[in-house]
């Protein structure tokens, strides 16, 4: 696989806080920022929604920003992955390193990178834009657009992500809250996506699933 560029400065105060959260917490939702294993849990079943009616045994995923490797785990048994292959990146050595220690199985490996360098069916990213640090909003938006556009340059049928809902009240200012019209027309006429929106499900966010529309398919 070859190397991928130095992480950009945009994200140099995002891997630290990371990091500090995993110290503090260790492979656990907490050590990726999120709440509870609950709310982790049913971000994991809403973006697996991306591969509903999927009738190939073999797909590729690429999961950017996978953490110490829970969606695997949760996607593990699915039929999809049966026969198929699971790359997951992230930026933090630390998570990377638990994520080796923990999953040995051989369908899986991680990889420290902020970039997709190879191609894959379905590209997953579970919380990845969430957090933007001191960066403003309008810089970290156009870091998301770029980063989204680039995944789906790598997606052959089908991508997911999570994004914080916008909320009246308790908005820290390290987060990137965003509606989701923006969002939903980006991947439209930029991305030429066809869109699911999936919302109010127990949760402060909500979840876009992409899918390659037939014309626009990509080839191996």
């Amino acid at each position: 696989m070859p190397t991928p560029p130095a992480l950009p400065t945009i994200l140099s105060a995002v891997a630290r806080s990371y990091e500090r959260a995993f110290d503090e917490r260790g492979a656990s939702p907490g050590g990726v920022l999120w709440r509870n294993a609950w709310g982790q849990t049913l971000r994991f079943e809403m973006l697996a929604g991306i591969l509903e009616g999927e009738a190939r045994d073999d797909v590729t995923i690429i999961d950017f920003g996978c953490g110490y490797g829970a969606l695997f785990e949760h996607l593990a048994e699915h039929p999809c992955l049966r026969h198929g292959r699971y790359t997951g990146l992230d930026i933090n050595e630390k998570c990377l390193d638990a994520a080796r220690k923990k999953i040995t199985d051989p369908r899986a490996m991680f990889i420290k990178s902020h970039r997709a360098t190879e191609k894959a069916d379905y590209v997953f990213i579970s919380g990845t834009f969430n957090l933007k640090s001191s960066t403003t909003n309008d810089n970290w938006l156009r870091f998301v657009e770029e980063t989204l556009g680039d995944l789906w340059q790598k997606t052959r049928r089908g991508m997911a992500f999570n994004m914080l809902a916008p909320r009246r009240l308790l908005k820290r200012k390290s987060l990137f809250y965003s509606p989701t019209e923006p969002f939903v027309t980006f991947c439209r006429e930029e991305l030429n996506a066809e869109t699911t929106l999936a919302s109010g499900y127990g949760l402060d966010e909500w979840t876009l699933l992409l899918r390659r529309r037939p014309e626009k398919a990509v080839s191996a």
